[in-house]
């Protein structure tokens, strides 16, 4: 039920975001018809910009107001609105990032496929360098679909990580750092924190695999004129250990593990 009391202010502590417990939060319905989805995914068939034309908004049919009493039921409507959220997420991920020292995955042009972290800092500057940022995928339908039918019993709007990025770092200061910095961003609605880092997390469900992982939803000026500002995205803080794990073997393996499991 997205209507229910998120967890936290954006002003929360580091501390208690860590030992809080989880406050589930879905996606809701702008009120959408299929003319409208088309439209939006036409408008952003593109995502080489970090953010949105700003003079989108005209340009969509009239629209009801937001109700977050009222989950979205098409996955169509979910896919239109993380496809049009995630340049603004990925344009916050990459404040967060140059703020906490974090680091981003860079394909490495000697080797195909295969790729390196570097830190945001070293990357944003360097045009070549940031044209070679693996930034993350909406996630696939195909697995969209099995996620609804194995866990979700056809329920889209608990489908929080359509739209998602993640941000790796060195050590834990740095991740409690980002952590803190998305806390007190003013544009940031924290719906759940899932700390798997916690050792009292138990690693059996994800094959031995920890990050902390945040659902939240973007409020900006620009995602409440788009009504984009109930959808659910989800950002991963991850260790670089765990990071170096998430190779093309790592996730075919994770992949098998969680089909075993029927997840």
């Amino acid at each position: 039920n997205s209507d229910m009391a998120v967890m936290m202010g954006t002003r929360s502590s580091v501390d208690g975001l860590f030992n809080s417990a989880s406050v589930f939060g879905s996606n809701a319905s702008s009120g959408s018809d299929g003319r409208w989805t088309r439209r939006l995914r036409n408008m952003f068939s593109k995502e080489d910009s970090l953010d949105p034309p700003q003079h989108t908004a005209r340009h969509l049919p009239a629209l009801a107001q937001i109700d977050l009493g009222s989950p979205v039921t098409s996955l169509d409507q979910l896919y239109a609105q993380a496809l049009c959220l995630h340049p603004v997420l990925k344009h916050k991920v990459q404040g967060w990032a140059d703020a906490a020292d974090g680091m981003v995955a860079v394909s490495d042009p000697c080797s195909v496929g295969e790729h390196k972290f570097v830190r945001y800092r070293e990357v944003k500057d360097d045009p070549a360098m940031l044209g070679r940022v693996r930034w993350a995928k909406l996630k696939a339908q195909s697995r969209a679909i099995q996620k609804l039918l194995r866990s979700y019993k056809g329920d889209v709007s608990r489908l929080l990580d359509v739209c998602r990025e993640s941000i790796v770092f060195d050590d834990i200061a740095q991740l409690r750092q980002c952590l803190q910095t998305i806390a007190d961003d003013p544009e940031v609605v924290m719906l759940r924190v899932k700390n798997r880092l916690d050792p009292r997390s138990g690693a059996e469900s994800t094959a031995g695999y920890r990050d902390v992982a945040l659902n939240l939803r973007v409020q900006t000026p620009l995602t409440k004129k788009l009504y984009l500002n109930a959808h659910v995205c989800e950002v991963q803080l991850i260790l670089l250990q765990f990071a170096a794990c998430k190779n093309t073997d790592g996730h075919k393996r994770y992949v098998e593990f969680r089909n075993a499991r029927a997840e």
